[in-house]
Protein backbone atom coordinates (compact mmCIF):
# COMPACT_ATOMS: atom_id res chain seq x y z
CA UNK A 1 0.00 0.00 0.00
CA UNK A 2 1.43 3.51 -0.91
CA UNK A 3 1.50 6.31 1.79
CA UNK A 4 -0.38 9.54 0.38
CA UNK A 5 1.93 12.36 0.77
CA UNK A 6 1.24 15.51 2.40
CA UNK A 7 1.54 19.17 0.61
CA UNK A 8 4.78 19.82 2.79
CA UNK A 9 6.12 16.38 1.09
CA UNK A 10 5.38 16.99 -2.16
CA UNK A 11 6.97 20.26 -1.42
CA UNK A 12 9.58 19.37 -0.63
CA UNK A 13 10.20 16.58 -3.10
CA UNK A 14 9.62 19.66 -5.82
CA UNK A 15 12.48 21.59 -4.03
CA UNK A 16 14.75 18.80 -3.56
CA UNK A 17 13.95 18.53 -7.85
CA UNK A 18 15.11 22.01 -7.89
CA UNK A 19 18.00 22.09 -6.23
CA UNK A 20 19.58 18.74 -8.58
CA UNK A 21 18.51 20.71 -11.02
CA UNK A 22 20.58 23.94 -10.10
CA UNK A 23 23.22 21.87 -9.07
CA UNK A 24 23.33 20.05 -12.75
CA UNK A 25 24.26 23.85 -13.78
CA UNK A 26 26.62 24.42 -11.52
CA UNK A 27 28.86 21.82 -13.25
CA UNK A 28 28.33 23.47 -16.05
CA UNK A 29 28.66 27.02 -14.96
CA UNK A 30 29.99 28.98 -11.98
CA UNK A 31 28.58 29.23 -8.98
CA UNK A 32 28.60 33.50 -9.39
CA UNK A 33 26.69 32.80 -12.34
CA UNK A 34 24.02 30.42 -11.03
CA UNK A 35 23.24 33.02 -8.40
CA UNK A 36 23.27 35.97 -10.68
CA UNK A 37 20.29 34.20 -12.49
CA UNK A 38 18.86 33.06 -8.74
CA UNK A 39 18.62 36.44 -7.98
CA UNK A 40 17.58 37.59 -11.36
CA UNK A 41 14.74 35.30 -11.24
CA UNK A 42 13.48 36.12 -7.81
CA UNK A 43 13.85 39.98 -8.96
CA UNK A 44 11.58 39.55 -11.96
CA UNK A 45 8.60 37.54 -10.08
CA UNK A 46 8.98 40.35 -7.72
CA UNK A 47 9.09 43.20 -10.03
CA UNK A 48 6.08 41.31 -12.14
CA UNK A 49 4.19 40.90 -8.47
CA UNK A 50 4.82 44.82 -8.30
CA UNK A 51 3.52 45.86 -11.58
CA UNK A 52 0.37 43.28 -11.24
CA UNK A 53 -0.35 45.33 -7.86
CA UNK A 54 0.08 48.71 -9.30
CA UNK A 55 -2.67 47.86 -12.38
CA UNK A 56 -5.09 46.26 -9.70
CA UNK A 57 -4.89 49.86 -7.94
CA UNK A 58 -5.16 52.03 -10.57
CA UNK A 59 -7.84 50.23 -12.18
CA UNK A 60 -9.79 50.86 -8.84
CA UNK A 61 -8.61 54.25 -9.10
CA UNK A 62 -10.10 54.53 -12.07
CA UNK A 63 -13.43 52.91 -11.32
CA UNK A 64 -13.71 55.48 -8.65
CA UNK A 65 -13.10 58.50 -10.64
CA UNK A 66 -15.77 56.84 -13.33
CA UNK A 67 -18.63 56.46 -10.33
CA UNK A 68 -17.95 59.82 -9.01
CA UNK A 69 -18.47 61.07 -12.62
CA UNK A 70 -21.93 59.79 -13.07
Amino acid sequence: MVKKLTEQEKRDRKVTTVVLKIRKFEKQHSEDIVKSACYRYNKAIQDRKSAEKDIKEAEERLDRAKRRLK
